[in-house]
């Protein structure tokens, strides 16, 4: 067997020709297959990140817009407390009583008036441009208290009442001194809702729902007048 240097130079040539081939088939046949394969899986992990990236902006995008919506029903159900849809006189009975016991005020006594359409001239005063929506949606309901207390415990209660959750407007107050001492108040005070009854069942105009309350779970009902 020759060597190498033994070969002619056009054998050796030749070698070189067949080796070159030989690397270019291997190279062709198995390295860049490899290759295109490796390029394709750049590619598709490069879109699968670009999905990703697109769902995590979604996930912030709908993260944010979660909060703006919760504080959205937050307003809004606060602003539900100040001025309720339709009628809840038994909350108002449950938030006097709950400010007759804060400001050390005995409730003697608590009715209610009959319920009134916010008149167009009572809007006027408040807003001109509110005066045809107020007059055919905003109902007054007067209430009518009679507590007993120290004179700074009942002042104190009125300015509770005006400046509890729910709007209420005191009217009148009439204040007598017995001979002990003690200081009879009698108060009218103005609480608000706004009527959204599709039908009358009074001759107010001013239908009756089945409402829901937060003292109320369904098992127990109390009486409309506390005191009888």
């Amino acid at each position: 067997m020759r060597t190498v240097n033994e070969l002619e130079n056009s054998e050796k040539i030749l070698i070189g020709i067949l080796t070159i081939i030989a690397l270019g088939a291997i190279i062709y046949f198995l390295v860049a297959p490899s290759i295109r394969d490796i390029n394709n899986y750049k590619e598709q992990i490069s879109q699968e990140q670009q999905k990703l990236d697109e769902f995590k902006d979604t996930e912030k995008k709908n993260a944010s817009k979660r909060v703006k919506l919760a504080k959205l029903k937050k307003d809004y159900s606060d602003s539900e407390k100040i001025i309720p849809r339709d009628e809840r006189n038994p909350e108002i009975t449950i938030n006097v009583n709950e400010i007759c016991s804060s400001k050390k005020v005995e409730l003697q006594g608590l009715n209610f008036g009959p319920p009134a359409k916010f008149s167009a001239a009572q809007a006027k005063e408040k807003n001109n441009s509110t005066k045809d929506v107020l007059k055919d949606s905003l109902v007054s309901v007067p209430v009518n208290m009679t507590v007993k207390g120290e004179f700074l415990d009942i002042v104190n209660y009125i300015n509770a009442l005006e400046t509890d959750k729910r709007m209420a407007l005191v009217q009148t107050v009439n204040l007598t001194k017995d001979d002990k001492g003690v200081i009879t108040g009698n108060l009218q005070a103005n609480y608000y809702y706004v009527d959204t009854s599709k039908t009358s069942n009074d001759k107010n105009g001013l239908g009756k729902e089945d409402l829901q309350y937060d003292f109320d779970n369904g098992t127990a009902t109390g009486k409309d007048d506390l005191f009888k």
